[in-house]
Formats: structure tokens, sequence, C-alpha cells
């Protein structure tokens, strides 16, 4: 599908590396950068098990895929020269809280030293490339503010997995400072946006995947934090975020600089508003959809915002889906895998289609 402005047409024929292609979001971005035309690689764990929307829209079948363990140096940094991309979207983490509680030093290794990784294998054999780093809404520091966090707030995140999103960012800080700042080939920047929206995400330990596990079954959610408020968006204003932010590195001299994805103020809600619209959206049975069982199970923050002003006036980005779309769409997608999961690859499309028609 050719594009119809300079941000599709952007990125015609580029080679774009993902790594952690896989995953939720990394499939997202693939099937988003082929309708954009693009020639894309990726790089992902071969035992990752959530990858639905990889296996079942056929990405394999469409892109050039390789199985890395980013915390081999060696392999992926080969993988990286054999392909000369032009640009990459740094994807590749271990990405659930209650994981990182779990496997703290395997979560610091993919999530920061992975980070180094590939980071070090563009220092040591540089090659003329654009880097996205995603990390998370966790890294800065938590103050229970009720105002958004900005890009230059504290990095300091204290749980497992937060703290490791806080070092992948000095660690991108200290390479840019370091090694690329002066750079002619390399140019890079962080990308912060989390608690992403979308059909497709079978991760344990997130809401609206356990909210479908749940209501398939016919049994009531268990919620633990009904008040904690997160900046909750949909997987392809994010995507939009990451794609826009790389065609606009070189134009706008962006690298160095970080970049918050996440809803306008209205668009915020807390836990129980989430799971009251998802209901709504999917309430096909009558059965009660959910029970309060507040547990501190492990730390978790109420109030969690991001100020996006930058990424509106630098990039000219907003999220352009409302609270409604983006749950209703969640719901249609989850509801179709079940019942006809020979649609989701058609469904999936369309509705990539239908938000670059949008942009």
């Amino acid at each position: 599908m050719k594009g119809a402005n300079l941000y599709k047409d952007y990125y015609q024929g580029k080679k774009v590396l993902i790594t952690g292609n896989t995953g939720f979001k990394g499939s997202w971005l693939s099937l988003y950068l082929l309708h954009l035309d693009a020639k894309v690689y990726g790089i992902s764990n071969e035992n990752y098990p959530n990858d639905i929307i990889f296996k079942g829209c056929g990405i394999g079948n469409e892109i050039t895929q390789f199985y890395i363990d980013i915390r081999d140096f060696s392999s992926l940094s080969a993988c990286i020269q054999n392909i000369q991309p032009d640009i990459i979207f740094h994807l590749a983490a271990q990405s659930l809280t209650y994981a990182a509680y779990q496997h703290p030093l395997q979560t610091f290794q993919v999530n920061s030293i992975g980070t180094a990784n590939l980071l070090e294998s563009l220092r040591v054999y540089p090659t003329t490339c654009d880097v996205i780093v995603i990390t998370s809404d966790k890294c800065y520091k938590n103050n229970e503010w009720v105002w958004g966090y900005r890009e230059n707030d504290v990095l300091a995140g204290v749980d497992p997995y937060s703290a490791s999103k806080s070092i992948a960012e000095i660690i991108f800080n200290s390479y840019y400072q370091t090694f690329f700042k002066e750079s002619e080939k390399v140019n890079i920047v962080s990308c912060r946006a989390g608690n992403v929206i979308g059909g497709g995400d079978w991760n344990a330990k997130r809401i609206i995947p356990d909210c479908i596990r749940a209501w398939k079954n016919k049994k009531p959610i268990e919620i633990r934090t009904p008040n904690a408020i997160r900046p909750w968006n949909d997987v392809l204003d994010v995507i939009y975020g990451y794609t826009l932010c790389a065609s606009e590195i070189r134009a706008k001299k962006l690298s160095g600089e970080s970049f918050n994805f996440g809803p306008q103020t209205n668009k915020e809600l807390t836990v129980l508003d989430l799971v009251d619209g998802i209901w709504k959206k999917w309430g096909r049975d009558d059965f009660k959809p959910y029970i309060i069982h507040e547990s501190k199970e492990f730390d978790e923050n109420v109030f969690l915002k991001l100020n996006v002003d930058k990424a509106k006036h630098i990039l000219k980005w907003q999220s352009i889906t409302n609270v409604n779309d983006m749950l209703g769409r969640a719901a249609h997608w989850y509801w179709e895998y079940i019942h006809h999961p020979e649609s989701i690859q058609e469904l999936t499309n369309q509705y990539i289609e239908d938000y670059l028609s949008k942009i």
C-alpha cells in the first residue's frame, strides 16, 4: 500500500529491523511497516510464548526473521552488520512487572544489557542507521504526582522492571553523549510509552488479557488496584508515534532526544473504568464481570501519567483514537480470535488500513 504523504512515503523500500518483533507491539509494528512498503527484518527469542499475532497473521512469511538472544553480543552485532538496516526499532525486552519480581537478574540482563549490546554493535561496527530505543513509562521516579511526567524528569524506577528501564535510558544517554553525539552515521532516540491496549496481548498479569481469559470461561476477573490510573493508549497510536519519530530524526536533528507517547488528559482512566469499558464492549453473557480484591502482592503505584507536549509540538503527533474506539477495537479483536481465528489476519490488517487512512 503506497503512502499518500511524506510520512508514509518515508518507509517505502527502507530496510527496517525490529528487535522483539514477535511480541505484541512488535507484531503490530511489523504489519504496520509492511503497509508502508518497508522491507522488514526481525530479531526475536525463538521461544517467546506471546506470538499470537505474529503466527496468526502470517508475519513470518512476509519478513526476514532471525532468532537471536539479544544478550548474545556477537550474534546480535553480526546480524545487524549482515542486514545493514536503515532503521532499527528496539523493542526486545522482558516486559512484565510481575515476571521481573520472579526473575530480576534476567530482566536486568535483557532490558538493560540487551540495550547496551545493540548500541555497542553500532559503535564497534558503525553503519548509517537511525535507532528508536523503546523503554517504558515506568522509567521515571514515581512521586505519585497527579500531573504527567515530562521527558526531563528524574529516571529512577524502584522495582526490578522499572529500574531496568531506567537503566536502559541511562545507557541510551551515555552512548549518545559519549559516542554518537557527533556521529554522522548513527542517530538514536528513546521513546517512552506503556499500558498499551490492543488485540493480541496474552501476557499474564495484564488487565485486558486477564479480563478476556476470565470472561471466556464465564468467570469474573479479580481487580487488585481498582483506583490506579495509568496512561492507557491504543497500540496503533503508539506505533504511529514510534514511526513518526523515526521518520523525523534526521530532518529535525532529534538524535539524543526522548519522547513520551501517551493519551491526552481526557483519556486517563482508572483500572476499574477500563474494566467497565471493555466489559460494555464484550458483555455478551449474563454474569458478574469482576470482583474487587485489593492486593499488595507486589508494590504498585497509584498514579502514573505522561506529559506528551513534546511529541505534540515537535513531532506534531497526537493520540487520534478515542477511548470508545480503543476498547471496542480490542474487544472485537479478541472475540474474533476466540470464535473465528481464521479471520484474524484480515481483521488486523483492516484495522491498520483504517488507521493509516486517518493520518
